[in-house]
């Protein structure tokens, strides 16, 4: 039984009672500590993994220009992905990171055969239907 007022020490053995003014560091077991460690331990397992293999493959991916982009609109690519990082970036999974540059690669595509057709002003919308008799 341990008096008000001492602590164990667990290095001096099993009925060592030291009071609590000595000056000497101790390694000692108490609620408090307990309880510290064990919300340390319950936050960590809490926390999502990060997948440092995943995020490099991001990085050398990134790096990496198709072929069927123009170098202006790789750069379209990487800034609107860089934006969506920084908005997002803390949300979102190596995976979802990777998923969203594939994305914006297709949507560039998409918009650079869009973009490609010519259109005066004096064209009717493409969106109108006219019959003709």
């Amino acid at each position: 039984m341990v008096k008000i007022g001492t602590r164990f020490d667990l290095e001096a053995g099993a009925g060592a009672v030291v009071p609590m003014s000595t000056p000497k560091i101790t390694k000692t077991f108490n609620r408090r500590l307990f309880a510290q460690r064990a919300a340390s331990a319950a936050a960590l397992i809490l926390l999502p993994p990060t997948d440092l293999a995943a995020e490099q493959k991001l990085d050398s991916e990134l790096d990496q220009k198709p072929d069927d982009l123009s170098a202006a609109d790789w750069e379209v690519v990487r800034a609107r992905h860089q934006n969506l990082l920084r908005m997002y970036g803390d949300r979102l999974s190596a995976d979802e990171k990777r998923r969203s540059l594939h994305v914006l690669i297709t949507n560039q595509r998409m918009l650079t055969s869009i973009r490609s057709f010519a259109v005066q002003n004096n064209d009717p919308s493409a969106c109108t239907l006219r019959v003709v008799l």
